[in-house]
């Protein structure tokens, strides 16, 4: 296992705390996890100052994302008449 990657793995628990406390869901905070691991791996390494911060920013971002897109898919609810 690479440098990275078992840095990645010590801070593994902490950014899927962080993702299951945005997202609610225990899948959808896995996979933002994996989805981080994934950007971490086409990253320059050598140019990420702070490995935690780093990981914290782009969970956080991608739970972000994954919310708005989530609202964007919900139906808006239709109004009668007499409630506009």
């Amino acid at each position: 296992m690479s440098d990275v990657a078992q840095a990645f793995e010590s801070q593994r628990p902490r950014l899927f705390w962080l993702a299951y406390r945005l997202l609610g869901s225990a899948s959808e905070a896995e996979d933002a996890v994996q989805d981080a691991y994934l950007r971490l791996h086409a990253a320059d390494a050598e140019a990420i100052e702070s490995l935690p911060a780093w990981l914290t920013k782009v969970v956080t971002n991608l739970c972000l994302h994954r919310l708005t897109s989530a609202r964007a898919r919900r139906p808006c609810p239709q109004l009668s008449g007499d409630r506009w």
